[in-house]
């Protein structure tokens, strides 16, 4: 008579990951250095996105979705981006923050709405966000695009605003979904920011101390387009200018263009087009937030 003998393997139960410990004094540094406080207001306390103080009612767990898979408008961030022991110092910190009124006035935005007279596109890309980060007229993002400028069309730039984590694997800026932010959406912002006012040449300067003598300094100003050569786009003509502490006296300058002391006023420096935040009865007054 033969005995069979069967041996069982029982495999260990898999735990799961644990949840890691949040530290509300570490959490204001990536609070602030992913923007968040532009959607979610300084303290918590709402905006364009919902506020968070508190907690809002939800667990970590949830919490953390959020920002992975969000449900609505908000950009996902993945955990290269905003590791997850900084998702946790980010949710102890709104734990500490009072809860808001039980029926709360929505919070104002980083920017407003842009006025009804602003174009389609402008519009749609404040009322969907890109604004309350990038600023009315996106000056930065346009001059990142100028960088590459030959090679901008809409599925270059499409690709930016879907997959954007794909370029910059750590940037500060999450990927929005196709679901909440259609590609008929974003048309409309391709039209008024790449195709409509255009992108912009990516120019850097800097300034450097030179000799010192008599009391007298000597400082170099240097120019350069910081565009991908033969891509990006070329730059003529420009005005530089240097702001100087009260009471400095230049005493001589030197270089092609130099055109001396000039206030800043005479040399047009104002926005090209009537920008929200904006005074109520939508005159297009510049009213920039307290920063």
């Amino acid at each position: 008579m033969h005995t069979l003998m069967v041996a069982l393997m029982l495999a260990p139960l898999a735990q799961a990951p644990e949840t890691p410990k949040g530290n509300p004094d570490e959490g204001n540094r990536p609070f602030r250095a992913k923007l968040c406080y532009m959607c979610h207001g300084d303290n918590g306390e709402g905006g364009f996105g919902p506020a968070l103080a508190g907690g809002r009612g939800l667990s970590f767990e949830q919490f953390e979705r959020a920002i992975r898979h969000p449900w609505g408008v908000m950009l996902s961030y993945t955990e290269e981006q905003l590791p997850d022991q900084q998702v946790a110092d980010i949710y102890a910190l709104m734990l500490t923050k009072p809860k808001p009124a039980k029926d709360p006035e929505p919070g104002d935005w980083h920017w407003r709405r842009a006025p009804s007279t602003a174009a389609l596109g402008q519009q749609l890309y404040i009322s969907y966000g890109c604004g309350q980060c990038h600023e009315p007229e996106n000056k930065f993002g346009r001059m990142w695009l100028g960088e590459h400028a030959k090679n901008v069309d809409y599925e270059y730039f499409a690709k930016q605003i879907y997959e954007h984590t794909e370029k910059y694997p750590r940037g500060g800026m999450g990927n929005y979904s196709r679901e909440r932010f259609p590609e008929s959406v974003l048309k409309e912002v391709y039209q008024w920011m790449v195709v409509d006012i255009g992108m912009r040449a990516s120019i850097g300067a800097v300034v450097a101390i030179g000799e010192q003598a008599g009391g007298n300094t000597t400082y170099t100003l240097s120019i350069n387009n910081r565009g991908v050569k033969d891509v990006g786009l070329d730059a003529e003509g420009l005005t530089a200018f240097v702001r100087l502490p009260a009471g400095t006296k230049v005493v001589s300058g030197t270089g092609d263009g130099y055109q001396g002391v000039q206030p800043l006023a005479t040399l047009g420096l104002e926005p090209g087009l009537a920008l929200a935040p904006h005074s109520h009865d939508d005159s297009g007054r510049v009213e920039r937030p307290k920063q």
